[in-house]
């Protein structure tokens, strides 16, 4: 019996130190794991349409031929005659008594102003994205000016035997350049594209304290130029905090996207807190950089 009890004993003991030990092993921590979509670089906006290849094949190929040192020329199409848009230049309208001359502005362009040098033997009608003009007089001249939020058209008109039912515009210059924008955006897309970013080396070392708030972070992290502070995966929209960061002593709001559950600061900070409700209820968690 004895034996039996002091082996009963011995039994006890080492099952109690091998519990102990095991209790004494600091838990595993599971891997810090942060979505690969959330370090992507934020897309580029699209870049924007072709204006050359918007306008009708007459006037692309006037401003092919003016993007290659040629004099930008007044086109016909039917009824209409269209000048090169100049801001220096006075392009002369024919106009004709008994006859109306429709001139058209950019499409999506409005008149602000129109003023003529004779009012009283001209008859000049603003008609949204138009002007509508008709002499009084054979053998008359005066000056229209347009005034748009575009643009200022500076033109003379002329009454006599002939007339120009309507006059449009197209703009050689702005649409040049607004190729060679494009092309550089396209350009710098293409060369992005080609050289991908490297993978960003990721700082865990954070502090996160305060009470335990619904709205308390899980973890944060930086990649070096930014803070990401990742939520509580159930967080309330209305539950939000506020986030504030210390800057000579004082906290201050500061600027942060909200991607899926995680708060991404633009910069890096060595405090932060995050802040909800006034005066009794307010609650604060802070967010400190422990490591580089």
């Amino acid at each position: 019996m004895k034996r039996k009890a002091r082996f009963a004993s011995a039994a006890a003991f080492a099952l109690a130190g091998f519990l102990s030990g095991c209790v004494a092993q600091p838990p595993v921590q599971p891997p810090e794991l942060v979505p690969a979509k959330l370090l992507e670089p934020t897309p580029a906006p699209p870049p924007p349409e072709s204006m050359l290849d918007n306008q009708p094949a007459e006037v692309k190929a006037a401003v092919e031929a003016y993007r290659q040192g040629n004099e930008a020329r007044i086109l016909h199409d039917g009824i209409t005659t269209r000048f090169p848009y100049n801001p220096e230049a006075a392009p002369i309208v024919l106009c004709k008594p008994l006859r109306v001359t429709e001139i058209l502005l950019a499409p999506g362009e409005g008149v602000e102003n129109a003023a003529a040098g004779d009012t009283e033997r001209w008859m000049i009608q603003p008609v949204e994205g138009r002007v509508l003009v008709k002499p009084k007089a054979p053998g008359i001249e005066t000056n229209l000016i347009i005034l748009t939020a575009r643009h200022a058209y500076h033109l003379t008109l002329k009454s006599g035997a002939k007339y120009m039912p309507r006059v449009a515009f197209y703009y050689p210059k702005e649409i040049v350049a607004a190729e060679a924008d494009r092309k550089a955006q396209l350009e710098r897309r293409a060369k992005q594209t080609a050289t991908p970013a490297p993978l960003a080396k990721l700082n865990f070392g954070y502090a996160i304290s305060g009470p335990d708030v619904p709205w308390k972070p899980q973890q944060a992290f930086d990649d070096g130029e930014r803070v990401y502070i990742e939520m509580p995966e159930k967080l309330m929209a209305s539950d939000a905090p506020a986030l504030m960061v210390a800057t000579d002593g004082t906290d201050s709001l500061v600027n942060y996207q909200v991607k899926g559950r995680y708060y991404i600061v633009d910069r890096l900070f060595n405090r932060a807190v995050l802040v909800s409700g006034t005066g009794k209820d307010r609650r604060e968690v802070t967010i400190a950089r422990t490591g580089a």
